[in-house]
């Protein structure tokens, strides 16, 4: 897989394929296999100091071994969507 100029924006995520394609060997290994995948978005940052580094090393943990396929929103609220009941 090559990045080619039709398709500029794709860059991040074949870094993130290639990297993880190449890791895949050892990953296997007995004892091994995390990947764990932090992006980013183009804007302000709304997250507090810390919270990312707490929510990055949090799913590195040997306690979030059983969590797979998640994404973790670290912007100190600003997307998360509020439902709220009528009349509250």
């Amino acid at each position: 897989m090559t990045a080619t100029p039709a398709l500029p924006d794709s860059f991040d995520l074949d870094t993130a394929y290639l990297v993880t394609r190449a890791a895949l060997p050892l990953l296997r290994r007995p004892g091994r296999g995390r990947i764990l995948n932090v992006s980013s978005v183009t804007g302000a940052v709304l997250a507090m100091r810390g919270e990312v580094a707490s929510a990055v090393a949090w799913p590195a943990s040997s306690g979030a071994a059983d969590i797979n396929g998640q994404v973790l929103v670290v912007d100190g609220g600003g997307s998360v969507a509020e439902e709220r009941a009528e009349g509250r």
